[in-house]
């Protein structure tokens, strides 16, 4: 499900997560738009609409995820660990600060209690295990936390997050050895990676 954009949508709604507008094939959106491929990974083939004429012309629009473009906001990454038991071991979000090809390249951690609520919730409903990645993006203008996607494996800025106390890797050797990892809730806020 979450490897296809289009399906993860569907989740997402089906569940009433926050998502950007999203609109379908048939209808005439209210521009800016973002076209995200339906496979894609490291933001290859987003196209941003902003005129009528160019919608038009988009070819095989259902190979994409078509939702209203937030021009002012701030992306979170959020890492999280869940046991094989199902336990939620950490949840650590961070804030994107520079991404290039859809990779991070500076991210600082951040105590947001509504994305960690938030992030607890979707992994709870999704029944996921392991690693699991979770990307927000907030409007800057309405203060509104919408997902854009969930990655069920480590992300590539997981490092703040290990470093910041909330060591994945031990937590999977941990159980590797048949010890259950502890939760871990004390990590730093403002850790920066570069």
């Amino acid at each position: 499900i979450m490897f296809d954009k289009k399906c993860s949508e569907e989740w997402f709604i089906s569940r009433k997560f926050p998502i950007p507008q999203s609109y379908r094939l048939q209808e005439i959106p209210v521009f800016p738009v973002i076209l995200k491929p339906r496979k894609g990974s490291a933001s290859k083939g987003i196209r941003i609409i902003t005129d009528r004429v160019t919608w038009l012309s988009v070819e095989n629009p259902d190979e994409y995820v078509i939702q209203k473009y937030i021009a002012e906001r701030e992306e979170f990454t959020v890492d999280a660990y869940v046991s094989s038991s199902g336990k939620i071991i950490s949840v650590v979000p961070r804030l994107r600060l520079d991404v290039a090809g859809g990779e991070v390249m500076n991210s600082v951690t951040v105590r947001d209690e509504r994305l960690i609520a938030l992030s607890r919730e979707i992994i709870l409903a999704g029944g996921f295990r392991g690693p699991v990645t979770i990307q927000f993006l907030r409007d800057k203008t309405t203060d509104e936390i919408y997902i854009m996607e969930i990655n069920p494996r480590l992300g590539g800025g997981v490092i703040v997050s290990i470093e910041a106390g909330a060591d994945i890797p031990l937590f999977l050797l941990e159980e590797e050895a048949g010890n259950m990892p502890e939760p871990v809730d004390d990590w730093r806020e403002n850790t920066l990676m570069t």
